[in-house]
């Protein structure tokens, strides 16, 4: 027996919701700081229920759960051993500025230094013909001869 087009589907024996009527969405990942979830769990203390708790945190019921088992006493230990620690940080600074300027204006030399052998031929066209440029000329030569893969050795060119 075919049922009409006009039908609306049944809905499941034990759906609380009509599966028509529900929004796929995605939720998206929210990520609690220390703060956060200290408050989580002086209010789990204080006798707040987990459901609500997840629900203003925008959380699942595990992470509260995960938050509670944890407890509060490695939380607390982890923030004074970790005084910066107060919100979530990808990176870290360093201790020696100066070192780290030096470093960043070495890879800034060292990238412009190094030039593809590809570009060689565009790069003797605008010098000139000095004996560096020779040189350079005859390396290209030499390369085009097969016994290198232009595309991956590379030249250090200091002038």
């Amino acid at each position: 027996m075919t049922r009409p087009m006009y039908q609306v589907p049944n809905a499941r024996k034990n759906a609380s919701k009509k599966v028509i009527d529900t929004p796929i969405a995605k939720r998206k990942k929210v990520v609690l700081n220390f703060v956060q979830r200290e408050e989580i769990i002086t209010k789990k203390k204080n006798g707040h229920c987990s459901k609500k708790l997840a629900l203003d945190n925008m959380v699942g019921l595990s992470t509260i759960y995960d938050i509670i088992a944890k407890g509060s006493a490695k939380l607390s230990k982890f923030r004074t051993d970790n005084p910066d620690s107060a919100i979530r940080c990808t990176f870290k600074t360093s201790n020696y500025p100066l070192l780290d300027e030096a470093l960043n204006l070495w890879f800034y030399q060292v990238k412009k230094a190094v030039i593809l052998c590809t570009q060689l031929s565009d790069l003797i066209h605008k010098i000139g013909g000095s004996e560096q440029v020779q040189a350079l000329f005859d390396l290209q030569v030499f390369l085009r001869n097969g016994q290198f893969e232009a595309s991956t050795y590379q030249s250090t060119i200091s002038f």
